[in-house]
């Protein structure tokens, strides 16, 4: 254990050392000048490291610009029973969606962020068995097609999205440390809601949803 502890404090004075613009040794005088010279480099240096810690343990996103990327899949069935009765088998659908935008969390009075999106498709799985795509046509990354302005709001290392300053959350995300990583898990279920149509049953009843949608949102920042 002595063996240890030598070592490290070794380690520590060869470390100081190398700091200091002044290095003493045994028998020489040191004069206050040079000794107050040395501590003033190791507040200096100190101050430093704790200003990297801080950098490195911050979640604030103000500057910094964001991939994200948003894979959401949703299982649906209508039908034209509000009790969702098993006499009514309705109909289905499985959505898949896998959408990739550009966020900036623009440092302004505002608290603007500029939401541009790279890809946006999605996959409906029919009940023939076929799988029809939306939007396959852009699905190649970074031609941006399309630009939106929202508003963001920050707590914590709880981010906020809306479509109007202080307006009802679209989206809320959590920061990593360093303020690198976006992330987000969220799950939507509906019961027997309204959905406005009149396409049900014998195609003119009123329709009824069962939803479940569960959405995973990973952002890595690019640039500030």
């Amino acid at each position: 254990m002595l063996k240890k502890y030598s070592l490290l404090l070794l380690f520590l004075s060869v470390s100081a050392q190398s700091e200091v613009p002044y290095v003493f040794s045994d028998g020489t005088k040191a004069s206050a000048l040079e000794v107050n010279a040395n501590f003033a480099a190791l507040t200096q240096r100190i101050e430093a490291l704790s200003a990297e810690i801080s950098k490195l343990q911050s979640t604030d996103v103000a500057g910094y610009t964001y991939k994200i990327e948003i894979s959401t899949t949703a299982l649906q069935r209508f039908d034209s029973d509000a009790q969702n009765s098993a006499s009514d088998p309705g109909f289905w659908n499985i959505d898949i969606y896998v959408e990739k935008y550009t966020l900036s969390f623009n440092n302004d009075a505002a608290q603007t962020a500029t939401l541009k999106t790279n890809v946006d498709v999605g996959g409906d799985l029919w009940q023939d068995g076929s799988l029809r795509f939306s939007h396959e046509n852009e699905l190649e990354e970074d031609n941006d097609i399309g630009e939106e302005v929202l508003y963001w709001s920050q707590t914590g290392r709880v981010i906020s999205l809306s479509e109007t300053i202080g307006g009802e959350s679209i989206l809320n995300m959590r920061v990593a440390d360093g303020a690198s990583e976006l992330y987000s898990i969220f799950a939507e279920q509906q019961r027997n809601n309204y959905t406005g149509s009149d396409s049900c049953g014998n195609g003119f009843q009123q329709c009824y949803g069962d939803e479940f949608e569960s959405s995973i949102v990973i952002g890595t920042r690019i640039s500030r």
